[in-house]
């Protein structure tokens, strides 16, 4: 199967959150997509979460609270181990996920995390650009 055969059978969108959903160690990781993420192809451990209201929770908020301590420690009793092969399935649903009543904490949290991640997203692409300049210069 091509990238271009594999890309179309699952449909994202900057901001989407991806967290591992099955496997062993990695487990309730997550990232958020960019402008720069688009050549990618998302396999079936990976749930694809979509914001579809900013104005109730905003994407960046969201990570955040994905990788708070309480969850991710929720994500780890609900995870269902079989033989070698760990899971948490459908118990996503069960989450609780605590969110911040003030409103200018939730914002100051969201912005922070949305320059933090874009920033770094703009570098990763800088270094890709670079990278792919100095291979055509090399000939490769």
């Amino acid at each position: 199967m091509t990238f271009n055969e594999a890309s179309k059978k699952v449909e994202y969108k900057p901001f989407d959150i991806l967290l591992v959903n099955d496997g062993r160690y990695k487990i309730g990781n997550t990232c958020i997509l960019t402008l720069n993420d688009n050549e990618i192809v998302i396999q079936s451990h990976i749930r694809i979460i979509r914001v579809l209201n900013p104005e109730i929770i905003d994407p960046f908020l969201l990570i955040y609270l994905l990788n708070t301590k309480i969850v991710q420690d929720q994500i780890k009793h609900k995870t269902f181990i079989q033989s070698t092969i760990a899971t948490l399935g459908n118990r996503l649903r069960e989450i609780l996920i605590p969110i911040p009543k003030d409103p200018r904490f939730r914002k100051d949290i969201a912005d922070t995390m949305r320059n933090l991640m874009l920033s770094r997203s703009q570098l990763l692409n800088e270094i890709r650009i670079f990278l792919d300049a100095e291979k055509e210069n090399l000939g490769y």
